[in-house]
């Protein structure tokens, strides 16, 4: 005979998996009927299919097959979507003779106050273009104080969240930014660079803002939109990078990479968050996306320099 407490218990399960059942039609909702508010729901596949698994684990303790059962599907349902992050990794050998470049981008957190521990992250191993978001003047003013291998620096400061800053071993030309919703608040950074012997590569930096209500989600999607136009007129190579404030698995960006047709790096290697990389909320919101004529030798996500985010790395291969 179940106890108070077991039959207590039996009843969360159940509760559980109804509310599991409710938050994954939503988080697939979006792809059908988009609502800024339905598509968070979209951004927490893992999260997701670790509690679907557990309320079916917990089910068929209680021999409530059926319901496990459904449990089991539901779980399944997200762990499909998070198989992005381990199927058809771009990665592959060093084609011969290619040049090669290694890119890393970076949302440091304005109020981020462990600079030092970010420059001698970067200069242990530098890569050869660093992308940074959140760059305000206090951080703008650092970087231009600091001698390192990067004699070329692109630094556009603006409030507290909405600066950029380049910096590149090689030359930087055609900077600027671009301004998608018609303010100087939230822009994309923007630079050629051409490495010796090898083709021109039209860099992005990113960072469109988070989704929260729905003015902010008009400005988002705005500026995704006048993103792919910009890649669009792109003739030669092109990397975009940044804190895009999304998870592959929302619609709006899903969308923006089928259009451009630009390859994530980090696809098919691995689940290491890149925001709040250590918490039940840890989401993968930080890309660097390439051109397909980019080849990828590897990617990693970096430690924490603390930020609320992590970098990402990427050594390519440029045809």
């Amino acid at each position: 005979m179940k106890t108070w407490f077991l039959r207590r218990l039996e009843n969360l399960l159940q509760v559980g998996l109804l509310l599991g059942a409710i938050a994954t039609l939503l988080s697939y909702a979006g792809t059908f009927f988009y609502q800024w508010q339905i598509d968070l729901f979209s951004h927490f596949h893992l999260q997701l299919g670790l509690g679907c698994l557990a309320v079916a684990g917990g089910l068929l303790l209680f021999r409530s097959w059926l319901l496990a059962g459904l449990g089991l599907l539901l779980s399944a349902a997200h762990w499909l979507s998070v198989s992005y992050y381990f199927m058809g990794s771009p990665v592959v050998p060093k084609p011969e003779g290619a040049p090669t470049l290694s890119v890393l981008t970076f949302n440091v957190l304005a109020s981020n106050q462990e600079r030092s521990a970010l420059w001698s992250y970067l200069t242990e191993d530098p890569p050869d273009v660093v992308l940074l978001q959140e760059i305000d003047r206090e951080w703008a003013r650092f970087l231009a104080q600091k001698d390192g291998p990067w004699e070329h620096k692109y630094l556009q400061p603006r409030g507290r969240i909405e600066g950029h800053a380049l910096l590149s071993r090689f030359p930087l030309k055609g900077m600027g930014m671009l301004n998608p919703n018609g303010t100087e608040a939230v822009g994309i950074a923007f630079a050629t660079i051409q490495p010796a012997g090898a083709p021109a590569v039209r860099f992005f930096s990113v960072h469109p803002l988070p989704s929260l209500n729905a003015e902010l989600e008009k400005k988002s999607l705005h500026y995704l939109e006048a993103l792919a136009e910009e890649v669009a007129r792109e003739e030669g190579l092109v990397v975009v990078a940044g804190d895009f404030n999304r998870t592959p698995w929302s619609p709006p960006l899903a969308e923006f990479l089928k259009t451009t047709a630009l390859v994530d790096v980090r696809r098919g290697g691995g689940f290491p968050p890149t925001w709040k990389r250590f918490t039940l909320l840890g989401l993968p919101i930080d890309h660097l996306l390439v051109s397909r004529g980019i080849s990828v030798l590897d990617q990693r996500v970096g430690p924490a320099l603390g930020s609320d985010h992590h970098p990402v790395r990427a050594e390519l291969a440029l045809p």
